[in-house]
C-alpha cells in the first residue's frame, strides 16, 4: 500500500484514487469513455509529493498507451512494461514501485471492484473537471468575455449537481465579489432576463449589473471621455454576446468606425488613420476580427440634427427587420447623445427639454424592454491634458442637473477626474443615487487609454474610493464634494 497520503483534498483517500486507476485498467473501456476528464496535472492540485507525482506518471502512461497503441491494449502486465521501459528520473522509478504494489496487494485488487470505490474516483475525476472549468471561466471573466464565463458557470453547476459532497477547495482564484457576480448573471440567464456588466468588478457588484427596461446614463465635462464610454459599453456588449444598435448625434461616420475600431482591436487610432500599409499580418488580423465583430453584433447610425421620435422610430423599424429574419430584437441601446439633440424636445426652458428628452429615453427603454445608455454633459470646464490646470471633482452646481435628471433615469455614473489624477490617466467613475433628497455617491477607480479611445476598467479592478459622504441639495450649494 501507499506509504504517504497527500495533504491536499482530504476528501478523497489516497489509496481509493489507486484503486480507481487500478479499475480504468481492468476496464480499458472507462479509459476511452473519461479521457477528457483525466487531467493529471490536476490529480490532488498544489501536492507534489513523491507518490502523486508517481501516481500522475502512471496515468500519463495509461492516456500514452491509449493514443498510441489502443485502449485495448490496456492491461495491467503492458502498463508495466511501458513503466519499465524508462526509468531515468526518480518519479519514474518510484511510479515502477507504486504499480507494483498495487498490483500485488490484493486490497487494491478488491478495493477497485468495489462499486463505492468506483463511485469516489468517479467523483475525484469530477472535481478534477471542476477545477478546470472553474479556471476557464475565471480567466474568461477577467479577460471580459463574460458569456463565456457564465457558460462555464453553467456547466460546472450542472457537474456539482451530480456530487455529493459539501464542497470544493479553491474551485477558482476569483474573489468572493467575482462568484457572487457571475451567480447573479447566471441566476438572470436561467430566468431569461439579462444584466449589463460594464467591467469595473466593484462598481458591477455594488450595482448588481444594469439591467432591462432601465435608462442609466454618464455624465461628464467636454473631453471626460463620454464618447470613449461608448466605446467601451459596445466592447463589453460583445464580450457578453448582446447584440447593440448606437445612434451617433456628434461624432463624423469615419472618425467614430475608426475609434471603434481601435478600441476593440487595441491598435493605436493614429496607426489606424495613417500606418495600415505597414501593419504586419497579425495587426491585419485583428483589424478585420474587429471589424467582423461589428458587424456581427453592432449596427451604428448616425443622427445629425434629428429628434428623438425620429430615432426611435428609426431602431423599431430595424428591429422588426431583425425579428422578420428570424432575430431577436437589439438587446442594448445607445445615443451619444442625448444632449446634443435635447433642444428638438418639448419644453420651453432648456431644463425642461433635457428633461423631457431623457424621459423619452426611459420610456423607450420601458416600453421595448432594453438595457438603455445615454450621456449627458454637466456645465463646467472641460479637462484639458497636459496643460497643467487644475481639475475640481464635480460640485454641487453640477448635481443639481444631475439631480434633476435622476428623476427619469435608474443610474448616474459621472465620469470624474480628481486633482491627484490630473498628471495621468487614472480617472473616477462616481455612483450618485439619490433618496429623500440626500445624494449619496461612491467612487471606484479605473484606467483608460486615449491612444486607443478604450477604458481600461480593469487596470484597478474597480478600486473603491471614498470621495465624499452624503450631501444634501437643498444645502451648501457651493461646497465642493
Amino acid at each position: 500500500m501507499a506509504e504517504q497520503k497527500p495533504s491536499s483534498y482530504s476528501r478523497f483517500d489516497f489509496d481509493s484514487i489507486c484503486s480507481g486507476v487500478l479499475f480504468l485498467v481492468k476496464n480499458p473501456g472507462y479509459v476511452e469513455k473519461l479521457k477528457k476528464h483525466l487531467d493529471v496535472d490536476r490529480f490532488f492540485p498544489n501536492d507534489e509529493s513523491p507518490n502523486v507525482k508517481a501516481l500522475r506518471f502512471i496515468v500519463t502512461t495509461i492516456l500514452k498507451i491509449r493514443k498510441y497503441d489502443g485502449a485495448g491494449m490496456i492491461t495491467e502486465g503492458y502498463v508495466a512494461s511501458q513503466i519499465n521501459s524508462n526509468m531515468d528520473t526518480d518519479t519514474q522509478l518510484m511510479a515502477a514501485r507504486l504499480w507494483t504494489s498495487i498490483m500485488a496487494d490484493p486490497k487494491y485488487t478488491r478495493d477497485a471492484m468495489d462499486r463505492g470505490i468506483q463511485k469516489t474516483f468517479l467523483d475525484f475525476l469530477r472535481v478534477v473537471e471542476i477545477i478546470k472549468w472553474s479556471e476557464s471561466f475565471a480567466t474568461q471573466y477577467k479577460s471580459g468575455h463574460i458569456a463565456d464565463a457564465v457558460k462555464g458557470m453553467k456547466d460546472l453547476t450542472a457537474l456539482l449537481d451530480t456530487i455529493r459532497f459539501d464542497g470544493v477547495e479553491a474551485v477558482s482564484d476569483l474573489s468572493e465579489m467575482d462568484l457572487n457576480m457571475l451567480l447573479k448573471f447566471l441566476s438572470a440567464s436561467e430566468k431569461g432576463e439579462d444584466i449589463f456588466f460594464l467591467g469595473c468588478r466593484e462598481l458591477d457588484n455594488d450595482l448588481g449589473g444594469f439591467e432591462r427596461r432601465a435608462l442609466h446614463i454618464f455624465i461628464g465635462a467636454t473631453n471626460s471621455g463620454k464618447s470613449m464610454m461608448s466605446h467601451h459599453l459596445i466592447r463589453q456588449a460583445i464580450a457578453q454576446e448582446k447584440t447593440v444598435h448606437i445612434t451617433i448625434c456628434e461624432d463624423r461616420p469615419q472618425s467614430f468606425l475608426r475609434r471603434l475600431v481601435a478600441a476593440i482591436s487595441g491598435i493605436e487610432i493614429r496607426r489606424l488613420k495613417h500606418e495600415t500599409q505597414f501593419f504586419n499580418e497579425e495587426e491585419r488580423r485583428q483589424v478585420q476580427s474587429a471589424k467582423d465583430l461589428l458587424t456581427q453584433y453592432v449596427r451604428i447610425d448616425y443622427g445629425y440634427g434629428e429628434n428623438l421620435e425620429t430615432i426611435h422610430r428609426r431602431k423599431l423599424e430595424y428591429d422588426a427587420e431583425r425579428v422578420a429574419k428570424g432575430f431577436k430584437p437589439y438587446d442594448v441601446d445607445i445615443v451619444d447623445y442625448t444632449g446634443h439633440i435635447a433642444d428638438k424636445a418639448q419644453g420651453e426652458k432648456t431644463y425642461e427639454k433635457f428633461r423631457n428628452a431623457f424621459a423619452e429615453r426611459k420610456n423607450f427603454a420601458l416600453i421595448n424592454n432594453k438595457i438603455v445608455f445615454d450621456f449627458a454633459q454637466v456645465n463646467r470646464g472641460g479637462f484639458q491634458k497636459q496643460r497643467g490646470k487644475e481639475v475640481a471633482p464635480l460640485n454641487h452646481g453640477d448635481l443639481a442637473g444631475s439631480y434633476d435628471l435622476s428623476q427619469v433615469c435608474d443610474n448616474i455614473i459621472s465620469i470624474n477626474r480628481s486633482d491627484d489624477d490630473k498628471d495621468n490617466d487614472d480617472v473616477l467613475l462616481v455612483i450618485s443615487k439619490v433618496k429623500d433628497g440626500i445624494m449619496k455617491r461612491v467612487g471606484y477607480k479605473v484606467g483608460e487609454n486615449w491612444k486607443c479611445a478604450r477604458w481600461e476598467m480593469e487596470k484597478y479592478n474597480g478600486q473603491v474610493i471614498d470621495i465624499a459622504a452624503t450631501v444634501t441639495l437643498k444645502d451648501d450649494k457651493d461646497k465642493k464634494l
